[in-house]
């Protein structure tokens, strides 16, 4: 089985045996070299890996001194060298003999997950107001692959879209630390923040009744009409609540894509307010 798997790549080939596979799956690219000892002796743990892999992972064998133009390219100036390209780019490397153990950990983060198919179905069905059947789906994905951080993700802004504030929170507070660092993750906790608001009860006066008023217009996608209470909140109420307002404006630029005129509009604005 290993020959499906395990292949020599040339100049010539290399478009095609490594740039355009990965774009199926994981390819891990091995310069190595003839004279390299520590290069015959992973040869049978690559050999073994893509039979393990039985097609998930492609290995590539480059031989350095027959192929030095590729060698040069890609900066190997030890053996061996092992590249995993993925969708076309070099996502790892890892030099020496690496133990089997460490060459699937690497190869992991890069492997298909259902997830790759599932969360544009999913974002299909929210683009089309069908939440339930979105919350559905992606309850069960994450069932399915509790691992994939991306859908446990997605089920937490599913949530939000259905309102369930307590439970979206709960997904985001039981991810990995890591990973809540992540500007995607950051978003959600954001949004999560300012629907928290829209239900509090802000007793102090007119500006807690104002404040409550924007928040509810963010939570409900109308981003220009809360902006315009908030930036005129801040221009009188800077201190309120240690803050919140301008904290609240934040967290509404977690809400837009950074290529929204919207975000570069308001943020001058913000800072022409506070200066």
């Amino acid at each position: 089985m290993t020959a499906a798997h395990l292949i020599n790549s040339t100049q010539d080939t290399f478009e095609a045996d490594v740039l355009a596979a990965s774009q199926e799956r994981p390819v891990l690219v091995d310069f190595w070299a003839e004279w390299c000892g520590p290069c015959k002796s992973i040869a049978p743990v690559l050999a073994q890996l893509a039979d393990d892999y039985a097609g998930k992972v492609l290995v590539v064998k480059i031989d350095t001194d027959a192929e030095q133009a590729l060698a040069q390219q890609y900066g190997i100036r030890s053996l061996p060298t092992m590249m995993i390209f993925r969708y076309g780019e070099v996502v790892e490397q890892l030099i020496g003999a690496q133990p089997a153990s460490e060459i699937k950990a690497a190869l992991e983060a890069f492997m298909p997950r259902e997830g790759d198919t599932l969360i544009p179905e999913i974002e299909a069905l929210r683009d089309a107001g069908d939440l339930t059947n979105a919350l559905s789906a992606v309850t069960q994905a994450v069932e399915n692959d509790p691992d994939d951080l991306r859908l446990a993700i997605l089920q937490a802004q599913v949530m939000l879209d259905l309102g369930d504030v307590e439970n979206a929170d709960s997904i985001i507070n039981q991810l990995p630390v890591a990973a809540t660092t992540t500007d995607e993750v950051r978003a959600v906790q954001a949004r999560i923040t300012l629907a928290q608001h829209a239900r509090a009860d802000f007793k102090d006066d007119d500006v807690g009744a104002k404040f409550k008023q924007a928040v509810g217009l963010a939570v409900s996608g109308e981003i220009d009409e809360a902006m315009e209470l908030l930036l005129e909140l801040i221009l009188r109420h800077r201190d309120w609540r240690d803050g919140l307002v301008r904290e609240t404006i934040v967290n509404i630029f977690s809400q837009l894509d950074s290529d929204d005129p919207r975000l570069k509009t308001y943020r001058t604005r913000l800072a022409r307010t506070l200066n």
